[in-house]
């Protein structure tokens, strides 16, 4: 691919060592954090009304119930029980911190990375050579803090990067990469080696236009690798 100008993707915001999980000669293109306020505040968001709805419900009925004289000491653990799905919800709050507060992302000359952990660690890769779709999408809550979600799904595996500032611009370059691969594939399909000097063919000839041999019409469908 080196067609592709990888100096476009520009933004890196590389403050992690990374380089045990880097292969040899692999680069970073680019980097980024996802914007942890607008993350948090969508997972605060997603289950707010039904989970605030409950614990107003559990409130009353404790409220009421001591107003009649029940015994709250028989009343509360069946509260603290009822309230499993407000503890549900105000755990998955503080998770969300805790997992967003470690995730980086990262477009490098071979893969897509998540990088996740104090202790980094590939939460989740493709290879650019790989990539079949992209996609760019953006809650109410992402577009009030300015950012977008970018999913992109290869032939092995997928990456989301949450809430990032640029993901219509790297989804563009990537956009690109995969043309220039989906380019590669068709012109494959089209075309064979030569047997005997090695060239690529049109799959359709007879004769190979380089080395003058004959080249019998059934052949294996060994490509080279790029």
């Amino acid at each position: 691919m080196s067609n592709i100008n990888y100096k476009y993707f520009g933004n890196k915001e590389d403050n992690v060592n990374i380089s045990n999980i880097l292969h040899t000669d692999e680069e970073i293109l680019w980097s980024a954090v996802p914007k942890q306020k607008a993350y948090v505040a969508e997972k605060v968001l997603k289950g707010a009304p039904f989970a605030i709805l409950w614990l107003v419900f559990d409130v009353f009925f404790v409220f009421f119930f001591s107003r009649a004289g029940g015994p709250l000491a028989m009343v509360i653990p069946f509260i603290l029980i009822h309230l499993t799905p407000f503890w549900i919800w105000a755990y998955s709050i503080v998770k969300a911190k805790r997992v967003i507060k470690h995730e980086k992302y990262y477009v490098t000359s071979e893969r897509l990375l998540v990088i996740s952990g104090e202790t980094p660690f590939v939460k989740s890769e493709v290879q650019l050579s790989l990539i079949s779709r992209t996609e760019v999408h953006q809650s109410a809550t992402d577009s009030r803090f300015g950012v977008s979600d970018l999913y992109v799904t290869g032939k092995i595996g997928s990456v989301v990067f949450n809430d990032i500032l640029d993901a219509q611009t790297v989804k563009n370059k990537l956009d690109e990469i995969k043309n220039d691969n989906t380019k590669k594939e068709k012109f494959f399909q089209f075309s064979r080696t030569c047997e005997y000097c090695g060239s690529t063919v049109d799959k359709n000839l007879k004769k190979c236009p380089y080395c003058g041999a004959t080249i019998e019409l059934e052949y294996d469908n060994k490509r080279e690798k790029f």
